[in-house]
C-alpha cells in the first residue's frame, strides 16, 4: 500500500466534528456542528458515513436552504475532525429529513464503481495491477466528474484481463477481481490509495492495554508436524524429511493430496514446502475480537489509521506474552455528544 502523509489531528476518544455538503464544488451547507457522525474506513471495499444534523435549536431556515438542495448522485458530504478531512464521498442512496434531525448517509469514491459500467475496451497482456485498476478508475471518471485525488505503486504481479464494453460490466466487478489477487485499495478521505498488499508505509504498534476487547492466544497443534506427505495423480507420493527431526514433540504427520501433481519432483518439492510451514511454525497465534474499541492512550492518531497497514500487536496482560503482525482491514468511528469511540478490526497476515 502507497504511504499517504500522516497528521496526527487531535487524541482519539475527543474529536470534534463538522460537514460540509457541496454540490459541483460549491457549498451548500458549512461547517455545520453535528448531533452524531458514524464513518469508517475499508480495504479493498467502498465505506459509508451517516451524518445525523440537529434541525431544532438552530437557524431553521439557514439550516433548510442547505438540506432543501441535498440531492443523490450529486451532493458530496465531507466530514471534518478538528478542522481536518477524515471522510469524503456522495449521497448515494439515503437521506432521512426529520422534524429535529437530518439523517445523511454517503459513500466514499469506490461505491461509484457499482454505479458505473466500464465505457471503453480494455485488454491487458502483462501488465501489472496496480495499473490495471487506474485504467478502470480513469474510465469510471471519464467526465472528470468526480474530485479526488490517487497515489498509487505498482503490485509487482503481472496479469491478463480482458474487458469489453460489450459486456456492460459494472466496474466494481473487475476491481473485485483485483482486489483478490494482490492488489490493496483503500479510501482515505478524497484520497484513493492503490498499490501491493506488502506494507510500504511503515508498521503500527499496539499491545492488547490498548484495546477494550478480550484478545485471547491460541495454540493449535495442527499447525506443527515432524513429516510432511504428499501424494499426487497416478499414485506419486513424497515424504518429507527421509529421518525424524530432532524434536522436544512427539511425531506427528500432515498429508496433503494435490491431483494436480504429475511428476516426482513437484511432489519432492510441495513435500519439502509443506514440512518447512508446519515445522517452523510457532503454534501460538493471537486472536483480536472484530471492532476491539482503541482507548485514548493508543499510541496512535485517526490519519494513520489506513487499512491495508500493518499492525504490531503484542500481549502484555496474558500469561503468555508473544507479538504477531496483523493487518488492519477496516475502521469504525462513532462520535455524539462531544465523546469519540474509534473500533478497529484486524486479519492475522497471511504467509506472503
Amino acid at each position: 500500500m502507497p504511504s499517504l502523509a500522516t497528521t496526527s489531528n487531535g487524541p482519539l476518544g475527543c474529536g470534534s466534528y463538522t460537514v460540509r455538503l457541496v454540490n459541483d464544488g460549491q457549498p451548500i451547507l458549512s461547517a455545520s456542528k453535528v448531533t452524531s457522525v458514524v464513518w469508517g474506513r475499508r480495504r479493498d471495499e467502498a465505506s459509508v458515513a451517516v451524518v445525523t444534523l440537529p434541525v431544532s435549536g438552530t437557524d431553521l431556515e439557514a439550516c433548510c436552504q442547505g438540506v432543501d438542495q441535498i440531492e443523490p448522485l450529486r451532493t458530496e458530504v465531507i466530514v471534518d475532525r478538528d478542522g481536518l478531512p477524515v471522510w469524503q464521498g456522495w449521497v448515494m442512496r439515503e437521506v432521512d429529513i426529520r422534524r429535529d434531525t437530518v439523517s445523511i448517509t454517503a459513500h466514499d469514491i469506490l461505491a461509484w464503481t457499482e454505479r458505473r459500467v466500464l465505457n471503453l475496451d480494455h485488454v491487458s497482456v502483462g501488465v501489472d495491477l496496480t495499473d490495471i485498476a487506474l485504467a478502470y478508475i480513469a474510465d469510471v471518471n471519464s467526465a472528470s466528474d468526480l474530485p479526488f485525488v490517487i497515489t498509487s505503486a505498482p503490485t509487482g504481479i503481472l496479469a491478463d484481463r480482458t474487458v469489453l464494453t460489450s459486456e456492460y460490466r459494472l466496474a466494481s466487478e473487475p476491481m473485485r477481481e483485483l482486489f483478490e489477487t494482490g492488489l490493496d485499495g483503500t479510501v482515505i478521505a478524497g484520497h484513493l490509495l492503490l498499490g501491493p498488499e506488502t506494507q510500504l508505509c511503515g508498521t503500527l504498534t499496539l499491545r492488547d492495554t490498548d484495546i477494550d476487547g478480550d484478545p485471547s492466544i491460541k495454540i493449535d497443534g495442527l499447525l506443527r508436524a515432524t513429516r510432511a506427505i504428499v501424494t499426487g495423480a497416478n499414485g506419486i507420493v513424497s515424504i518429507y524429511p527421509p529421518t525424524p527431526p530432532d524434536v522436544c514433540y512427539h511425531a506427528a504427520d500432515i498429508v496433503r493430496a494435490d491431483e494436480s501433481i504429475l511428476d516426482q519432483v513437484s511432489a519432492d518439492a510441495a513435500s519439502q514446502s509443506l514440512f518447512e510451514q508446519v515445522s517452523t511454525n510457532y503454534p501460538y497465534f493471537l486472536t483480536i475480537p472484530d471492532g476491539s474499541g482503541l482507548s485514548p492512550k493508543a499510541g496512535v492518531n485517526i490519519n494513520a489509521l489506513i487499512p491495508g497497514a500493518i499492525v504490531q500487536f503484542y500481549s502484555q496482560t496474558l500469561c503468555v506474552q508473544i507479538g504477531m503482525a496483523m493487518r488492519l482491514v477496516a475502521v469504525d468511528v462513532e462520535a455524539a455528544a462531544g465523546s469519540e469511540q474509534v473500533r478497529i478490526t484486524l486479519e492475522p497476515l497471511a504467509d506472503e
